[in-house]
């Protein structure tokens, strides 16, 4: 059984109080704290240094691991051995859980979703006795007594918390973003015994400061990610005498919030700012434009003849325009060339 002391302070076991003198002392001590007695087992716990992510890339669907040492602790006052089940509760955090009920970590830009774990493989979520579906993590030990006149006795011990945020959360933001988890969200309860049974997590009379309050954190810097589709102006039947247009699509995914700008370069087979393709008889020369009517030249340079968006975490297509001049016209076969496109942000 345990039994509360001042609000503020750490957790203190009282074994072996009758249930009725329990509740009595329960709201005695919430009343009128008093000092801690003889006979208590003091517990401790804490995350030093918190659960760092470090710098991670939401574009990518790939997630983000991370894990760190809880620590804790049983100082044993009395001449006689317990036998403890320490509870370390932690709950959903300043931002509370996500739709998909995960917690959450905020940003100047948005949230991002994180979890913490019991596991190594990250599929039990660690949680508190006030949510059932995701319990806390419970460890047994014995608290061993000590002589009179000798000093109280301390058994300590560690156990991992393992934390995961998902990839594809480009939506969220750069910058750094934060979850803070106060005494608020923590708590710790148990039991103690003079046998070796385990207790329930679900002992009340925990106090909340006794587990000190740890920060989740992740950096998360402008990104982008770019592909393209290729552009095929077909087959031409008979000379090159009118325009041969064709259309392709550039996709850009940034974080939500980053500026870019896109730009082609001018090929592989270019003379000066002359796109050309390289076939079996010679080259031919082309075209790419920003805009539909096939007057602004898509070039390179940024803020001049590049494409200029923002991101918004989601990815965003771009048409670029190509065309294929009327010229004289090389033999039959196939004529290509290939073309670099850069996102600069």
């Amino acid at each position: 059984m345990i039994a509360s002391e001042n609000p503020r302070g750490p957790c203190w076991f009282h074994p072996g109080l009758a249930p009725w003198l329990l509740l009595l002392l329960v709201s005695a001590v919430l009343l009128w704290p008093r000092p801690a007695r003889a006979d208590d087992v003091l517990c401790q716990a804490s995350i030093p240094g918190g659960i760092s992510f470090g710098t991670i890339d939401p574009t990518s669907a790939t997630a983000s691991d991370s894990q760190a040492q809880v620590n804790y602790s049983c100082t044993n006052s009395t001449p006689t051995n317990y036998y403890i089940t320490l509870c370390l509760n932690i709950g959903t955090g300043p931002q509370g859980l996500s739709p998909g009920g995960l917690r959450q970590m905020a940003g100047a830009n948005g949230l991002l979703v994180f979890q913490l774990y019991r596991d190594s493989a990250r599929s039990q979520p660690w949680g508190s006795i006030d949510t059932p579906s995701t319990p806390p993590v419970s460890v047994n030990f014995w608290a061993f007594g000590h002589a009179n006149g000798t000093p109280p006795t301390t058994t300590a011990g560690a156990v991992t918390i393992y934390a995961r945020t998902p990839g594809s959360q480009a939506n969220a933001g750069d910058g750094t973003f934060n979850a803070t988890f106060s005494p608020a969200d923590l708590k710790i309860t148990g039991s103690a015994s003079t046998t070796p049974s385990p207790g329930t997590c679900s002992s009340a009379g925990a106090d909340v400061s006794a587990f000190s309050g740890f920060l989740v954190s992740a950096t998360v810097p402008p990104t982008c990610t770019v592909t393209a589709d290729p552009l095929d102006f077909g087959q031409v039947a008979g000379l090159l005498s009118s325009n041969v247009d064709g259309t392709s699509r550039v996709h850009v995914q940034c974080v939500n919030g980053t500026a870019y700008k896109i730009g082609l370069d001018n090929g592989l087979h270019a003379i000066g700012s002359t796109r050309r393709m390289q076939g079996p008889g010679g080259y031919i020369r082309y075209e790419l434009y920003r805009n539909a009517a096939r007057t602004n030249r898509w070039g390179d340079t940024p803020g001049v003849d590049t494409v200029s968006r923002t991101g918004n975490g989601l990815v965003q297509n771009r048409a670029v325009n190509g065309r294929v001049p009327p010229q004289a016209t090389p033999s039959a076969g196939d004529y290509s060339d290939t073309i670099t496109v850069s996102v600069t942000y």
